[in-house]
C-alpha cells in the first residue's frame, strides 16, 4: 500500500484487529526513510506501546510518542469544577495539544488514536466536523501523511473527508480459527484491488495477502508503508 504523501488517511477496525501494529509500522517505515515520525494517543500510555513494539522485536527510536491518557484524564477532573462542561473544556484542550506537538515536532508522518475521542467530545455533528476539518487543515499545511485511527466504523461524514479508507476486521472460523481480513474502502488517486484480503498479524508485523487465485495458491501481496506523490499507483497488485 503507498500512501500518498500530505493527505489524512482512515484506519478502522474493531479492537484486536491489528490498528496499533499498522500504525507502527507504518511509522517506522518513516524512520527508516529518515522522515521524523509522531504516535499521538488519546487512549494507550506509552509503555503499552514500547511493549507491543518489544513483542514484534522493534526498536521504536525515531518514534516520538505522546500520550494524552493522563492529561485528558486531569482536565476532566478539572472541567466537573467549572462551568463549561468537561467534553468542550477536554475538546479544546486535546486539539491546542495537537497542534503544539506538530508545530514542535514536525513529523512527515503521524498516527492519531483515536479520532472516535475527538467525535465523543464534540457531542455534535457539526462541531465533529468542523474540528476534523481542523485537524485536516493543519495536516496539510503541515505537509504530513496522517492516519487516523477509529476503533468503531465511522461516521459517513468523516469517510467523506478522508483521502483513503482501510478497515481490519477478524471473522471467526466455523473450526475456532480467527481470520484476519483487510479492505481497502477507498484510496483517492490511486488503483487498488478491490475485496477482501487476508492478513497475519505476527512477531515483526503485518503481512497481506492477495484473494487465492484460481490456481489456489497463495502469493504474497505488495504490500509498502511508503509514501508516494504520483498520482496514480498501483496497489495489492497480485
Amino acid at each position: 500500500m503507498l500512501f500518498r504523501s500530505n493527505h489524512v488517511y482512515l484506519l478502522e477496525g474493531d479492537a484486536g484487529t491489528g490498528k496499533t501494529t499498522f500504525g507502527l509500522q507504518f511509522l517506522r517505515e518513516g524512520v527508516r526513510r529518515g522522515e521524523k515520525s509522531l504516535y499521538l494517543t488519546l487512549l494507550q500510555d506509552k509503555r503499552t506501546l514500547q511493549e507491543m513494539a518489544a513483542s514484534h522485536g522493534w526498536d521504536l527510536a525515531g518514534v516520538e510518542i505522546i500520550s494524552m491518557v493522563s492529561a485528558s484524564e486531569v482536565e476532566s477532573r478539572a472541567a466537573e469544577q467549572t462551568l463549561l462542561p468537561s467534553s468542550e473544556v477536554q475538546l479544546t484542550n486535546v486539539i491546542d495539544a495537537i497542534k503544539e506537538a506538530i508545530d514542535r515536532i514536525k513529523p512527515a508522518r503521524l498516527v492519531f488514536d483515536s479520532i472516535e475521542q475527538i467525535r465523543l467530545l464534540a457531542g455534535d455533528p457539526m462541531i465533529y466536523r468542523q474540528r476534523i476539518l481542523t485537524m485536516q487543515r493543519l495536516m496539510e499545511e503541515r505537509n504530513v501523511t496522517a492516519i487516523f485511527v477509529e476503533s468503531i466504523r465511522a461516521t459517513p461524514e468523516f469517510k467523506t473527508l478522508a483521502h483513503g479508507v482501510i478497515t481490519l476486521n477478524t471473522v471467526m472460523q466455523p473450526y475456532g480459527e480467527m481470520h484476519r481480513r483487510l479492505h481497502v474502502e477507498k484510496m483517492r488517486g490511486v488503483s487498488f484491488a478491490s475485496g477482501f484480503h487476508s492478513f497475519s498479524v505476527h512477531t515483526g508485523g503485518i503481512e497481506v495477502y492477495p484473494r487465492l487465485p484460481h490456481a489456489q495458491k497463495i502469493v504474497q501481496a505488495e504490500w509498502s508503508f511508503a509514501t508516494r506523490s504520483e498520482e496514480h499507483t498501483s496497489e495489492l497488485q497480485s
